[in-house]
């Protein structure tokens, strides 16, 4: 599967493709305009023709995680959402399967849908992680501890409000990021909301990952209008557990 220019991986794994909207944090999928992309080229044949709300297996990239010989770090099912309530049980146990067949890797999973997360185990190369993107949706975080598994991380991603509080005990990483595009609904970032979830990781030593500030970060009530805007005393990164 591809290479990636995600930050903390090596690679995507897309075993599951195509995805529904689960809550505000996917008002601008970059996923679903990815998609769009891939869709017209002619040689994709797992793109060709379909819409991204269509949520399909693709069985053959199973036979992928093996022909990596070198440890690799994977997101699992950048594409889409692997715990979608369209994917079969047996489906996600065969991926599930594969990550724990080849143990060499590091696979990130990463869902919405946390719910579904508590039906299945988890080999200890799986690092199982929710998305949340306001205080709406931290009970997330509550099913995630309900989950059988070794490792477990939360991407604040895209950050589109504050959060509170959050509870970090038995957390292993913390990603955060603003939300990037160039349509006119792009969503604010606000650099109190980042520091508040760094303040929280740093009083706990959670290792925290800062991905992006977003197309329309604003620091000091003022936009700065500017994904690649910097300030020195933003918190920054911290290294991956992996």
């Amino acid at each position: 599967m591809a290479k990636t220019n995600i930050p903390y991986v090596d690679r995507v794994w897309n075993p599951i493709v195509g995805c529904t909207p689960a809550s505000a944090g996917c008002a601008n999928c970059y996923a679903a305009a990815m998609h769009n992309r891939i869709a017209a080229v002619p040689n994709q044949p797992n793109y060709r023709g379909k819409v991204f709300g269509d949520v399909r297996f693709n069985p053959a990239a199973l036979r992928e995680p093996a022909k990596w010989r070198t440890p690799q770090t994977v997101l699992t099912c950048s594409m889409g959402d692997m715990f979608h309530e369209s994917v079969p049980c047996d489906t996600i146990e065969q991926i599930i399967a594969t990550m724990k067949g080849t143990p060499r890797h590091t696979f990130l999973v990463l869902t919405k849908r946390a719910i579904n997360l508590s039906l299945y185990r988890f080999p200890d190369n799986v690092m199982v992680g929710v998305s949340i993107e306001n205080k709406d949706n931290m009970h997330r975080l509550d099913a995630l501890y309900d989950v059988d598994c070794f490792h477990r991380w939360i991407s604040f991603e895209p950050l589109i409000g504050d959060v509170g509080p959050i509870n970090l005990g038995g957390i292993d990483w913390v990603v955060v990021g603003g939300e990037n595009g160039r349509n006119k609904n792009i969503r604010e970032c606000r650099a109190q909301w980042i520091e508040d979830i760094y303040l929280q990781c740093k009083a706990l030593c959670i290792p925290y990952f800062f991905k992006q500030y977003g197309t329309r970060f604003v620091i000091d009530g003022v936009n700065t209008g500017s994904a690649a805007f910097h300030r020195k005393d933003m918190p920054v990164v911290d290294n991956p557990p992996f």
